[in-house]
């Protein structure tokens, strides 16, 4: 097997982790509604509705506003958590392409968040990051968590986390002498 043989076979199986592990995380989910695609005009304004409406810093996402804990008084209360858990995951989503310290940070506090479901980004988030400074936070959420999936995905990611890059591994391989002709 040739050196580029072999280079896209590690790329192939490292595509097709990364897409297990979005199944595995988001489940269903993971793949798009085609009764939802459109012209994208109803997606945008439920990611924005629970961002906070504060002026935006060069380089830097809005964080959302959680909404307050609220009886079943207020009819609009489930509509602002939604609105809420889509704006955070979505910035989770976000954060997780960014390579500083900042973006890491905010995306491994939300691995202890109430809601699963930005657990879930967290998660998704801090494989997509990429860094093995997230295991010791992540192992820290498999521990603590009591669900027996989402331990599972936790894990998961940790082991993913673990490989090496395709550069580590070029690094680690022995040279190789090409066959005489």
């Amino acid at each position: 097997m040739t050196l580029m043989r072999r280079k896209l076979a590690i790329v192939a199986v490292a595509a097709a982790l990364a897409v297990s592990l979005g199944f595995l995380v988001f489940g269903p989910s993971f793949v798009p509604d085609p009764a939802a695609a459109g012209d994208g005009a109803a997606t945008e304004p439920a990611r924005d509705a629970g961002m906070a409406a504060a002026p935006k810093a060069p380089g830097r996402t809005p964080r959302p506003v959680e909404p307050a804990a609220e009886g079943a008084s207020d009819p609009g209360a489930a509509e602002r958590q939604e609105a809420y858990v889509a704006a955070r995951c979505a910035e989770l989503g976000d954060l997780g392409m960014r390579n500083d310290a900042d973006s890491l940070n905010s995306i491994l506090a939300e691995l202890g968040n109430r809601d699963p479901r930005i657990r879930q980004a967290a998660v998704a988030a801090a494989v997509q990051f990429h860094s093995v400074e997230a295991i010791p936070r992540l192992e820290e959420a498999a521990l603590q968590t009591e669900s027996g999936k989402e331990r599972a995905a936790i894990e998961e990611a940790i082991e993913f986390l673990k490989l090496p890059t395709l550069t580590e591994a070029m690094r680690q391989a022995p040279p190789r002498v090409p066959a005489p002709r």
